[in-house]
């Protein structure tokens, strides 16, 4: 007896769709004629059955409409038939539905950011970003520097920078946009002088240092203490098209969190925040468990974190300070967001001022801070982690501040080129590479020396960005870096641990001071993020 085969030939099916009387017809499901071929032996003729199979219908799926080559494909046919009709058939190109499983409802619900911020532990480093702030200058409108003060604000955000600093990059020089009535001559005032006099209104596009501080500190701000720490000002006037950075410690009112941001309120500001937000809050009147905590506590501040109302914390607070609170307590209260006066009162909070009770050290990435500097030196010489105790391993030679800094410029070595042998790529190893280098005539090269790479651990990094000019005109500007190092353009690279080229090849002429920024930190990310590994973590 001869070998049995089966093919499998898919038959054009009606698809539902109106007739020429404006009928619809039901979707018919499809018909799998199977061949069946019997080898001819001892004069036996060949023979071949039809057999019609109609599977069930099945449930909750959509068609996708292919030709029937196609289909032949993906149901793994023979190419060749025994049949020359069957064959024929197969080829055409006439249409068939095939049946696909459909997703099952409610699998994946995109509707809602997936990516939240969940602490997995501590984080004993910090990242630094430094940068110019005349590149604010380059642009006309005050929309237009609100919205690169935002875009900066966004990466810092998402890429989890602790620290902002803003630096002169031209101490020397007082802006030809400075009005004659801040510089009159025969004025002996410094430049940071004449900047500190400039009024508000003029700010924006007089004092591009001072606008962008303002904007980024305003954008880091959670949403519900912006009102209370920023008035009206003219640097704002445009913070409506500021994007949203949605950090953890930006909370929803429905949101619990251990930790909260708030800010300090004095006896007047309750009464006027009670009136204003709930008109049944009474804070004179106080039950039992109040009052006996009120007399525990003889000195509280009323701090609003963004409850329904204000809590207490211990200690007398500057009004308007802003401070971050810890609840005692890691989950939330059993009415958990609809909270009383009376529960908000009797919540036991600290604030968290010392290291160890701060969101950080429990692994929140809680925002950044933002400080200026009156020259690119000043960055390192009023560095707030100076004095910090390392916190690297014993061999390390820490000195305090920074552990070092990454400055760019197209001019540097590549990125790549720098990081730590456990990051770097590997080398080509195609065969075309091996034979095209062993065909090539060999050619006198300069003796390079190679680069050093990045430490595997660090402390505190310092990434720093240049202006319009770049970062040499910044140092040639720096009368400590000049008179103490005697660094010049041509040896700026020297003020600095790592010279680096974010985009060899670059297909623009420039690197914007924003798009460097957004370079730095997406090509850096990795090596921050060895650093759980690299301490063991």
């Amino acid at each position: 007896m001869g070998d049995d085969t089966i093919e499998v030939v898919p038959r054009p099916v009606t698809s539902s769709a109106k007739t020429a009387k404006g009928k619809k017809r039901k979707h018919a499901s499809p018909t799998v004629i199977i061949h069946q071929k019997k080898d001819a032996e001892n004069g036996e003729d060949d023979t071949i059955w039809d057999v019609e199979v109609t599977p069930e219908p099945p449930s909750k799926k959509r068609t996708k409409r292919v030709s029937s080559s196609a289909a032949k494909k993906q149901r793994n046919a023979p190419e060749s038939t025994t049949n020359g009709t069957h064959e024929a058939e197969a080829e055409t190109e006439a249409e068939v539905e095939v049946e696909v499983e459909a997703q099952p409802e409610g699998e994946l619900d995109t509707s809602k950011p997936s990516a939240v911020f969940k602490p997995v532990r501590r984080k004993n480093w910090t990242v630094s970003l430094a940068l110019p702030g005349s590149f604010i200058a380059n642009v006309s409108t005050l929309v237009q520097k609100t919205i690169l003060a935002g875009r900066i604000a966004r990466t810092c955000a998402t890429f989890c920078i602790d620290e902002i600093v803003i630096f002169d990059d031209d101490p020397p020089t007082i802006p030809d946009k400075v009005s004659p009535k801040y510089r009159p001559k025969g004025s002996k005032k410094t430049k940071q002088e004449i900047l500190e006099s400039i009024e508000p209104d003029d700010q924006p596009f007089q004092n591009p240092d001072q606008f962008l501080h303002h904007v980024l500190a305003y954008a880091e701000a959670p949403p519900y203490l912006k009102d209370s720490l920023f008035p009206r000002h003219p640097n704002l006037g445009q913070a409506g098209v500021l994007p949203s950075l949605d950090m953890p410690h930006h909370m929803r009112a429905d949101e619990w969190c251990r930790f909260r941001e708030g800010v300090a309120l004095d006896k007047s500001e309750v009464a006027s925040f009670s009136e204003s937000s709930n008109a049944n809050y009474t804070p004179k009147s106080k039950s039992k468990s109040s009052k006996s905590k009120t007399a525990a506590l003889k000195e509280f501040t009323y701090v609003y974190c963004g409850l329904p109302f204000p809590v207490k914390v211990p200690g007398l607070k500057q009004p308007g300070e802003r401070l971050s609170v810890r609840f005692t307590n890691a989950d939330p209260p059993p009415s958990w967001p609809n909270l009383s006066q009376a529960e908000v009162e009797n919540l036991e909070i600290i604030v968290a001022d010392e290291l160890d009770s701060r969101p950080e050290a429990e692994g929140w990435y809680w925002g950044y801070t933002v400080r200026r500097a009156n020259s690119l030196s000043a960055v390192y010489t009023e560095c707030p982690y100076k004095g910090t105790p390392c916190s690297c391993e014993t061999d390390c030679d820490h000195r305090g501040g920074y552990s070092f800094a990454i400055a760019t410029s197209e001019r540097g070595v590549p990125l790549s080129s720098i990081m730590p042998e456990n990051l770097q790529p590997p080398p080509p190893t195609s065969k075309r590479t091996a034979s095209s280098k062993s065909k090539s005539p060999s050619r006198p090269r300069a003796s390079t020396p190679e680069p050093e790479l990045l430490p595997p651990t660090f402390t505190h990094l310092l990434i720093v960005i240049g202006g319009v000019s770049g970062l040499e005109p910044a140092v040639a500007a720096d009368s400590v870096l000049v008179s103490k190092a005697g660094l010049t353009k041509e040896t700026a690279h020297q003020a600095f641990d790592y010279w680096v080229n974010l985009v060899p090849g670059q297909g623009s002429r420039t690197i914007r001071t924003e798009e460097a920024v957004d370079y730095a930190c997406c090509l850096l990310k990795e090596y921050v993020d060895s650093q759980w590994d690299a301490r063991g973590l």
